[in-house]
């Protein structure tokens, strides 16, 4: 963690002398300013559910580099860069599940999601947002984020998948791709994956690019068995076909197969 470049992920980040909260602040950063950390804290602050640390960070104000505490949920959690455009994400809240409190009638047993949100900066200024829930909040122990080209997607520049992972087995992964065009974030099929040393759930996208890829298409293949030291038996697959439009991914089929390969 010291040392570690990242940039500030809320809209405005308030930077304090000491990681204690106040109305009172030494400077205030834009999303998508860059900042180093020095080190964590011990210091917790809770917003909007999430509770997370202090950090000492070191920044830039007017070429002057300056040093204060922001709470850690003010940060990106990887820094991730096309060009001149800045990617940031974090967690927005903690908030109940959407589906889940339309269909269920004793509000106790909502379960919590979080409400997360990536942006694209240019200039200092957000071109564009796009929201997103990660549906197990054990999910998100760690994140990160990787860039890719297009994939053979038409009207794309790039890609980026965002993704949360457990602390332990049988706890979900995610991955959340967007597709970027230059001035608009799109959302593409998110995929999970979870298993531990007897069984396993696994999610994959085939882009256009990708060995097994079809123009204009994305496949998702969903796969589950078991396992046993160097053997795996499959017991399900199930693919699902999208067609790629230039700027939304709609699901046209899919097919379901019963296996039961040893490999």
């Amino acid at each position: 963690m010291n040392g570690q470049k990242t940039f500030v992920f809320a809209d405005t980040a308030y930077i304090h002398e000491t990681p204690i909260y106040s109305t009172n602040y030494k400077n205030k950063l834009i999303s998508g300013s860059e900042v180093t950390i020095l080190r964590g804290t011990d210091s917790l602050l809770e917003v909007s559910g999430i509770a997370a640390p202090w950090y000492e960070i070191q920044y830039n104000v007017q070429g002057r580099d300056e040093k204060g505490y922001i709470w850690s949920g003010d940060l990106s959690f990887n820094k991730v860069e096309d060009k001149d455009v800045k990617f940031v994400f974090g967690i927005a809240e903690i908030m109940e599940d959407p589906y889940e409190k339309m269909h269920l009638d004793v509000r106790d047993d909502i379960r919590k999601v979080y409400s997360a949100v990536i942006k694209a900066i240019h200039n200092g200024k957000i071109i564009d947002y796009t929201y997103f829930t990660i549906d197990n909040l054990e999910s998100a122990m760690s994140a990160g984020a990787t860039l890719h080209g297009n994939k053979g997607l038409n009207r794309i520049q790039a890609i980026i998948e965002v993704y949360f992972s457990g602390a332990a087995c049988m706890i979900p992964n995610f991955t959340y791709p967007f597709a970027w065009n230059g001035t608009q974030i799109l959302s593409l099929p998110s995929i999970m994956e979870v298993g531990d040393e007897e069984s396993y759930y696994l999610e994959n996208l085939i882009f256009p690019s990708d060995n097994g890829g079809k123009p204009n298409s994305i496949i998702k293949q969903i796969r589950k068995g078991s396992s046993k030291g160097n053997l795996s038996h499959e017991t399900f697959k199930k693919t699902q076909l999208y067609n790629w439009n230039g700027n939304k991914a709609i699901l046209v089929s899919r097919k379901y197969n019963n296996t039961s390969g040893t490999h």
